[in-house]
Protein backbone atom coordinates (compact mmCIF):
# COMPACT_ATOMS: atom_id res chain seq x y z
CA UNK A 1 0.00 0.00 0.00
CA UNK A 2 1.41 3.36 -1.00
CA UNK A 3 0.31 6.37 1.48
CA UNK A 4 0.95 10.13 0.19
CA UNK A 5 1.24 12.38 2.96
CA UNK A 6 1.99 15.84 3.04
CA UNK A 7 4.86 17.54 4.60
CA UNK A 8 5.18 19.81 7.46
CA UNK A 9 5.49 23.22 5.51
CA UNK A 10 2.68 21.75 3.23
CA UNK A 11 0.29 21.41 6.06
CA UNK A 12 0.99 24.82 7.96
CA UNK A 13 -0.18 26.59 4.43
CA UNK A 14 -3.32 24.71 4.35
CA UNK A 15 -3.67 25.28 7.77
CA UNK A 16 -3.17 29.25 7.26
CA UNK A 17 -5.34 29.12 3.82
CA UNK A 18 -8.26 27.48 5.55
CA UNK A 19 -7.93 30.40 8.35
CA UNK A 20 -8.51 32.82 5.27
CA UNK A 21 -11.92 34.06 5.66
CA UNK A 22 -11.90 34.10 1.76
CA UNK A 23 -10.56 30.75 1.25
CA UNK A 24 -12.95 29.49 3.69
CA UNK A 25 -15.71 30.90 1.78
CA UNK A 26 -15.05 29.79 -1.13
CA UNK A 27 -14.68 26.22 -0.02
CA UNK A 28 -17.83 26.59 2.20
CA UNK A 29 -19.71 27.23 -1.18
CA UNK A 30 -18.00 24.22 -2.81
CA UNK A 31 -19.24 22.33 0.09
CA UNK A 32 -22.89 23.90 -0.21
CA UNK A 33 -23.05 23.27 -3.71
CA UNK A 34 -22.17 19.39 -2.96
CA UNK A 35 -24.70 18.85 -0.44
CA UNK A 36 -27.51 20.94 -2.64
CA UNK A 37 -26.59 18.86 -5.78
CA UNK A 38 -27.05 16.07 -3.67
CA UNK A 39 -30.01 16.61 -2.04
CA UNK A 40 -31.62 17.37 -5.34
CA UNK A 41 -30.52 13.70 -6.38
CA UNK A 42 -32.04 12.27 -3.43
CA UNK A 43 -35.55 14.42 -4.04
CA UNK A 44 -35.41 13.28 -8.03
CA UNK A 45 -34.88 9.83 -6.82
CA UNK A 46 -37.69 9.48 -3.88
CA UNK A 47 -40.32 11.26 -6.57
CA UNK A 48 -39.09 8.38 -8.98
CA UNK A 49 -39.66 5.40 -7.14
CA UNK A 50 -42.61 6.93 -4.74
CA UNK A 51 -46.33 5.36 -5.64
CA UNK A 52 -48.38 6.36 -8.23
CA UNK A 53 -51.25 6.99 -6.08
CA UNK A 54 -53.34 10.47 -6.95
CA UNK A 55 -53.87 10.80 -3.28
CA UNK A 56 -49.85 10.98 -2.05
CA UNK A 57 -49.02 13.21 -5.34
CA UNK A 58 -49.55 15.98 -2.96
CA UNK A 59 -46.80 14.48 -1.02
CA UNK A 60 -44.74 13.55 -3.50
CA UNK A 61 -45.16 17.40 -4.97
CA UNK A 62 -44.17 18.74 -1.80
CA UNK A 63 -40.50 17.56 -1.41
CA UNK A 64 -37.71 20.03 -1.84
CA UNK A 65 -34.67 20.98 -0.66
CA UNK A 66 -34.36 23.67 2.81
CA UNK A 67 -31.36 25.46 4.29
CA UNK A 68 -30.71 25.24 7.64
CA UNK A 69 -29.99 28.30 9.23
CA UNK A 70 -26.93 28.70 10.44
CA UNK A 71 -25.27 26.10 8.31
CA UNK A 72 -24.31 27.67 4.91
CA UNK A 73 -23.05 24.00 3.87
CA UNK A 74 -26.07 21.99 4.84
CA UNK A 75 -29.28 21.57 3.64
CA UNK A 76 -32.11 19.60 4.50
CA UNK A 77 -35.05 17.60 1.97
CA UNK A 78 -38.17 18.23 3.52
CA UNK A 79 -41.88 18.93 3.09
CA UNK A 80 -44.88 20.36 4.52
CA UNK A 81 -48.40 19.81 3.58
CA UNK A 82 -50.74 21.58 4.99
CA UNK A 83 -54.03 20.65 6.30
CA UNK A 84 -57.53 22.56 6.92
CA UNK A 85 -59.08 20.86 10.17
CA UNK A 86 -62.96 21.12 8.72
CA UNK A 87 -61.31 18.74 6.18
CA UNK A 88 -59.50 15.97 8.13
CA UNK A 89 -61.07 12.38 7.89
CA UNK A 90 -61.76 11.85 11.71
CA UNK A 91 -62.12 8.51 11.43
CA UNK A 92 -58.87 7.99 10.18
CA UNK A 93 -56.74 10.54 11.56
CA UNK A 94 -55.38 11.35 15.35
CA UNK A 95 -53.41 14.60 16.44
CA UNK A 96 -50.19 15.42 17.75
CA UNK A 97 -49.18 18.29 19.51
CA UNK A 98 -45.06 17.72 18.66
CA UNK A 99 -42.07 19.56 20.98
CA UNK A 100 -39.73 21.48 18.59
CA UNK A 101 -36.53 21.82 21.11
CA UNK A 102 -35.60 25.25 21.92
CA UNK A 103 -38.98 26.74 21.47
CA UNK A 104 -41.17 27.41 25.11
CA UNK A 105 -43.75 25.14 25.99
CA UNK A 106 -47.13 26.59 27.19
CA UNK A 107 -49.41 24.84 29.85
CA UNK A 108 -51.77 24.18 26.84
CA UNK A 109 -49.50 21.97 24.96
CA UNK A 110 -47.85 20.30 27.54
CA UNK A 111 -50.73 18.81 28.99
CA UNK A 112 -52.36 18.15 25.58
CA UNK A 113 -48.65 16.19 24.70
CA UNK A 114 -49.50 13.69 28.36
CA UNK A 115 -52.31 12.29 26.51
CA UNK A 116 -51.31 12.29 22.44
CA UNK A 117 -52.54 11.03 20.23
CA UNK A 118 -55.77 12.58 20.31
CA UNK A 119 -59.06 11.34 18.28
CA UNK A 120 -59.92 14.66 16.54
CA UNK A 121 -63.39 15.01 18.25
CA UNK A 122 -61.66 14.13 21.61
CA UNK A 123 -59.55 17.11 21.82
CA UNK A 124 -60.54 19.85 24.67
CA UNK A 125 -62.37 23.05 23.39
CA UNK A 126 -58.89 25.06 23.54
CA UNK A 127 -57.08 26.94 20.91
CA UNK A 128 -53.63 26.41 20.10
CA UNK A 129 -51.37 27.85 17.65
CA UNK A 130 -50.21 24.50 15.58
CA UNK A 131 -50.81 21.57 15.34
CA UNK A 132 -49.60 17.88 13.20
CA UNK A 133 -52.43 15.75 11.65
CA UNK A 134 -51.43 11.70 11.43
CA UNK A 135 -53.00 9.81 9.31
CA UNK A 136 -53.54 5.72 10.36
CA UNK A 137 -55.74 3.30 10.45
CA UNK A 138 -59.36 3.51 11.75
CA UNK A 139 -58.52 0.77 14.40
CA UNK A 140 -55.73 2.85 15.79
CA UNK A 141 -58.17 6.01 15.48
CA UNK A 142 -60.92 3.15 18.02
CA UNK A 143 -57.86 3.00 20.31
CA UNK A 144 -57.09 6.47 20.79
CA UNK A 145 -61.12 7.59 21.52
CA UNK A 146 -61.30 4.84 24.30
CA UNK A 147 -57.48 6.14 25.83
CA UNK A 148 -58.91 9.97 25.04
CA UNK A 149 -62.42 8.85 26.61
CA UNK A 150 -60.67 7.71 29.98
CA UNK A 151 -58.25 10.71 30.75
CA UNK A 152 -60.24 13.41 28.99
CA UNK A 153 -60.98 14.12 33.10
CA UNK A 154 -58.08 14.68 34.32
CA UNK A 155 -57.19 16.44 31.66
CA UNK A 156 -59.51 18.74 31.65
CA UNK A 157 -58.98 19.21 35.11
CA UNK A 158 -55.04 20.42 33.97
CA UNK A 159 -56.20 22.94 31.96
CA UNK A 160 -58.66 24.16 33.84
CA UNK A 161 -55.95 24.70 37.14
CA UNK A 162 -53.74 25.97 34.26
CA UNK A 163 -56.31 28.28 33.56
CA UNK A 164 -56.26 27.76 29.70
CA UNK A 165 -58.68 29.35 28.01
CA UNK A 166 -62.05 27.08 26.64
CA UNK A 167 -64.11 27.86 23.97
CA UNK A 168 -66.56 25.54 22.07
CA UNK A 169 -64.51 23.67 20.01
CA UNK A 170 -60.87 22.62 18.97
CA UNK A 171 -59.19 25.56 17.04
CA UNK A 172 -56.05 26.07 15.52
CA UNK A 173 -55.02 29.83 14.88
CA UNK A 174 -51.97 28.73 13.64
CA UNK A 175 -50.79 26.22 11.04
CA UNK A 176 -52.08 22.52 10.50
CA UNK A 177 -49.63 20.05 9.02
CA UNK A 178 -50.12 16.75 7.63
CA UNK A 179 -47.04 14.43 9.39
CA UNK A 180 -45.66 13.26 5.95
CA UNK A 181 -42.69 11.68 8.18
CA UNK A 182 -44.71 8.99 9.40
CA UNK A 183 -46.82 8.87 6.27
CA UNK A 184 -43.46 8.09 4.53
CA UNK A 185 -42.31 5.65 6.89
CA UNK A 186 -45.78 3.64 6.25
CA UNK A 187 -45.66 3.78 2.74
CA UNK A 188 -41.58 3.00 2.67
CA UNK A 189 -41.81 -0.34 5.36
CA UNK A 190 -45.69 -1.04 4.81
CA UNK A 191 -49.07 -0.39 6.36
CA UNK A 192 -52.52 -1.19 6.36
CA UNK A 193 -54.58 0.60 3.58
CA UNK A 194 -51.25 2.14 2.17
CA UNK A 195 -49.33 1.24 -0.69
CA UNK A 196 -46.15 -0.50 -0.14
CA UNK A 197 -43.16 1.12 -2.16
CA UNK A 198 -39.46 1.27 -1.07
CA UNK A 199 -38.75 5.13 -2.51
CA UNK A 200 -36.55 6.92 0.37
CA UNK A 201 -33.83 4.57 0.88
CA UNK A 202 -32.51 3.52 -2.30
CA UNK A 203 -31.28 7.22 -2.73
CA UNK A 204 -30.26 7.94 0.89
CA UNK A 205 -28.26 4.55 0.78
CA UNK A 206 -26.76 5.75 -2.33
CA UNK A 207 -25.87 9.37 -1.11
CA UNK A 208 -24.48 7.71 2.32
CA UNK A 209 -21.90 5.79 -0.10
CA UNK A 210 -21.17 8.72 -2.34
CA UNK A 211 -22.50 7.66 -5.40
CA UNK A 212 -24.21 10.83 -6.23
CA UNK A 213 -21.06 13.00 -5.15
CA UNK A 214 -18.78 10.91 -7.64
CA UNK A 215 -21.41 11.67 -10.42
CA UNK A 216 -20.80 15.11 -9.69
CA UNK A 217 -17.08 15.02 -9.68
CA UNK A 218 -17.23 13.44 -13.68
CA UNK A 219 -19.96 16.43 -14.18
CA UNK A 220 -16.82 19.00 -16.38
CA UNK A 221 -19.24 22.32 -15.59
CA UNK A 222 -18.99 20.67 -11.98
CA UNK A 223 -15.37 20.16 -12.27
CA UNK A 224 -14.49 23.81 -13.49
CA UNK A 225 -16.50 25.56 -10.97
CA UNK A 226 -14.73 24.00 -8.54
CA UNK A 227 -11.07 24.74 -9.96
CA UNK A 228 -12.26 28.26 -10.67
CA UNK A 229 -13.15 28.48 -7.02
CA UNK A 230 -10.21 27.41 -5.40
CA UNK A 231 -7.56 28.40 -8.01
CA UNK A 232 -9.24 32.22 -9.70
CA UNK A 233 -9.10 35.01 -7.32
CA UNK A 234 -10.90 37.08 -9.13
CA UNK A 235 -13.75 34.19 -9.48
CA UNK A 236 -16.96 35.38 -7.80
CA UNK A 237 -19.42 32.85 -9.37
CA UNK A 238 -18.71 30.78 -7.10
CA UNK A 239 -21.36 32.79 -4.80
CA UNK A 240 -24.06 31.91 -7.12
CA UNK A 241 -23.40 28.53 -8.03
CA UNK A 242 -25.77 27.49 -6.00
CA UNK A 243 -29.55 28.82 -5.99
CA UNK A 244 -31.21 29.70 -3.11
CA UNK A 245 -33.74 27.27 -1.44
CA UNK A 246 -37.03 28.22 -1.17
CA UNK A 247 -37.35 27.94 2.45
CA UNK A 248 -35.39 27.51 5.21
CA UNK A 249 -35.36 25.72 8.73
CA UNK A 250 -33.77 26.69 12.08
CA UNK A 251 -31.21 23.99 13.72
CA UNK A 252 -33.77 22.61 15.69
CA UNK A 253 -36.35 22.16 13.23
CA UNK A 254 -33.99 19.81 11.58
CA UNK A 255 -33.48 17.47 14.73
CA UNK A 256 -36.78 16.48 14.43
CA UNK A 257 -35.95 14.71 10.66
CA UNK A 258 -33.12 12.71 12.84
CA UNK A 259 -35.43 10.01 13.80
CA UNK A 260 -36.81 9.58 10.36
CA UNK A 261 -33.52 9.54 8.77
CA UNK A 262 -32.04 7.12 11.34
CA UNK A 263 -35.40 4.72 10.60
CA UNK A 264 -33.64 4.78 6.74
CA UNK A 265 -30.78 3.81 7.18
Amino acid sequence: MLRVTPSAELEDLVKLLRNSPEVRKRIQAIERAVAFKTAERVRDDVKAKAPRDPKLKPYVEALDVSDIDGHPNAVALTAELKQELATVNTAKTVALFPNTPGEAVFPVLAILRQYEPWAIDMIPPVTVKDVVFREVTEQEVKKARAANVLILPSAMSLLTQAKVPMGDEFKVKGSAMLDLANLALRIEFGAPGVPRAMHWRPGVKKAMRGLFVKVLARDSQFKEFVAKTLFDAGFGGYKQETPPTYSSITEAQAKRFEDFQKRLT
